[in-house]
This record gives structure tokens, C-alpha cells and sequence, in this order.
């Protein structure tokens, strides 16, 4: 299979931020916070969705789509509405639906980002198809992305690898490589390599930890969204 997908791995990042403008006043996105139906989870699953000023009109009822998992982290620490309102007032980026969705904690969250086939499938075949009902989206693999840090990182990019056809970009922060299949401490450890190139950055100076991956965000969004 023919994998066309972009990645973005950073890690532990110590560099200025992307100088973005702030959303003019009253000019802000939507965030929803929400529970989606699922099979393969029968309780449901948490999350929250952020739609852009002016949705749908405004990115002409096909947005481009963003997941990030971990999505509570997203939401404070790493304000993610936030800076695409800013992101998309600069004009620095199209307009965007972001889903960020909830993993929880350990050992819940460690069992959906480390390598999982059963939360890549659902990603895949249940939330992909639920925000594309109820949300105004592009179905373009390469205006989707996946994004996570640490284990979130590691989960975007397992997901993409599995399903290139319909998530064409990554944005990796710190994500956790080492592990091997199904959250396993074996190898293989350097499976994202049998799919294709990666270009692999390592700064000195940064943290494993939010106050660095925040002012790298903006510029990954950016990048892949050209």
C-alpha cells in the first residue's frame, strides 16, 4: 500500500513560539462538550467539539478536521480553541472542526494510544463516520489531522499508519515510540519506520510537558495545513 501521509514529530521542543494574532473580540469559535454513541464502547465516549467563527459558511460547509486525543489537555493546558481561533484570525490556517477527544487516565488511556488495533478501529469506523454526520467536514485524507503528545502522539501516528486512506497528516509532540504492539514493552519498537520516511527533529533545552508542546502547536497546525 502507498502511504501518503505527513507526519510532524517533535520532540521535547524549546524554541519561540509562532506569532499568531489574537481573535478579534466576539469573533471566537464554539466548543460543545459531548458524549458519542459507540459499539465497540457501549458506555459511550467523552469529548468536546470546537467549531470555527462563522461555522459552517465560514469554511464553505467543509472544514478541514482535526482530532487530538487526550482531549482535556487540549482544552486547558494546551488551549487548543483558543489558538485556532487565533491561528484562523491571522489567516494562517483554514478554518477547522476540532474533535478533542477524552482518553482519560491510565490504564484506560494507555489501552486506546499504545498501538491498540480495537480504538484504531474505532477511530476509523465509528468516530470518522459520526463527525462526518453530524459535522461539517472535508472526507479528504490530506485535510485531516491527527494529533497527541506522548502517548497521544504515539496513538495519532499508529492510527494513520493503519488507516492512511482516510487520516493523511500527523502532528506528533514527544510521542511515545518505544512502545511495541497492543501497549507491549517488546518490540518491534521502530514500527512507524516500515511504512515510510520519517524526518525525526530532537531539540535540547525542552520538556517532556504542555508548557513545551504549546508553543510548538501552532506551528504544526500550520504546516500540515498547507
Amino acid at each position: 500500500m502507498n502511504r501518503l501521509i505527513r507526519i510532524a514529530l517533535v520532540l521535547a521542543i524549546a524554541q519561540p513560539c509562532l506569532a499568531v494574532a489574537q481573535a478579534p473580540a466576539g469573533d471566537s469559535g464554539q466548543t460543545a462538550e459531548l458524549t458519542i454513541l459507540s459499539k465497540t464502547y457501549p458506555s459511550g465516549r467523552h469529548a468536546w467539539v470546537y467549531t470555527p467563527p462563522g461555522y459552517p459558511t465560514s469554511c464553505n460547509n467543509a472544514c478541514n478536521l482535526i482530532i487530538a486525543f487526550d482531549g482535556a489537555l487540549y482544552l486547558g493546558a494546551m488551549p487548543l480553541p483558543e489558538i485556532l481561533d487565533s491561528l484562523i484570525a491571522a489567516k494562517r490556517t483554514p478554518p477547522a472542526v476540532a474533535v478533542l477527544f477524552d482518553n482519560g487516565a491510565p490504564p484506560g488511556r494507555i489501552s486506546d494510544l499504545a498501538n491498540s488495533q480495537r480504538f484504531a478501529a474505532f477511530v476509523a469506523d465509528e468516530l470518522l463516520p459520526w463527525i462526518r454526520e453530524h459535522y461539517a467536514v472535508s472526507h479528504a485524507a490530506h485535510r485531516t489531522i491527527l494529533a497527541g503528545s506522548s502517548a497521544g502522539g504515539l496513538g495519532a501516528a499508529y492510527i494513520a499508519f493503519k488507516y492512511p486512506e482516510l487520516f493523511g497528516n500527523v502532528l506528533s509532540l514527544s510521542g511515545a515510540f518505544w512502545r511495541g504492539n497492543e501497549a507491549s514493552n517488546g518490540p518491534p519498537f521502530e514500527w512507524l519506520t516500515q511504512g515510510y520516511a520519517v524526518e525525526y527533529f530532537e531539540v535540547p533545552g525542552g520538556q517532556h510537558s504542555p508548557d513545551t508542546w504549546r508553543v510548538r502547536l501552532p506551528l504544526g497546525i500550520v504546516a500540515l495545513s498547507r
